[in-house]
């Protein structure tokens, strides 16, 4: 059909030699925005905790330790968030039947409206442990 576009590129970026293990685009592109908010969060961080009470040097560590802490909580919060809602919104009859294959994660399932609502979990989390160290944030 003239007009028409069909995209229907290959799932696997690329699959690791030797043990044959497949790197999806999905997950590659999972880890890149993980990094890249890392990165951009600690650079926010550093710049938002600069004061004239604190040298650079104890700002960028109080960054670090912040950027890691917060790392942390959205990493997890987004894959447990994004598998619980592929589970509950995609996957329920038959995780009702096999409640262990939850954990597989490694076999796919991941929905980005749970990844979300995990997201904000963590984030809520986050605020709530640093709200008496840094109460700036």
């Amino acid at each position: 059909m003239i007009g028409q576009i069909s995209w229907d590129p290959d799932r696997n970026f690329f699959v690791v030699p030797y043990i044959q293990h497949p790197v999806t685009w999905y997950g590659l592109l999972f880890a890149l925005g993980f990094l890249v908010g890392y990165f951009l969060t600690r650079k926010i961080f550093s710049n938002f905790l600069a004061s004239p009470d604190r040298t650079e040097t104890e700002a960028k560590l109080a960054a670090v330790q912040l950027t890691d802490r917060l790392a942390l909580v959205t990493v997890l919060g987004t894959v447990i968030g994004a598998r619980l809602g592929y589970v509950f919104f995609y996957g329920w009859p038959h995780y009702v039947k096999e409640p262990l294959e939850i954990f597989k994660v490694w076999e796919g399932g991941l929905a980005s409206h749970g990844g979300v609502v995990g997201i904000l979990a963590g984030l809520l989390i986050f605020f709530f442990w640093n709200r008496k160290k840094y109460p700036e944030i």
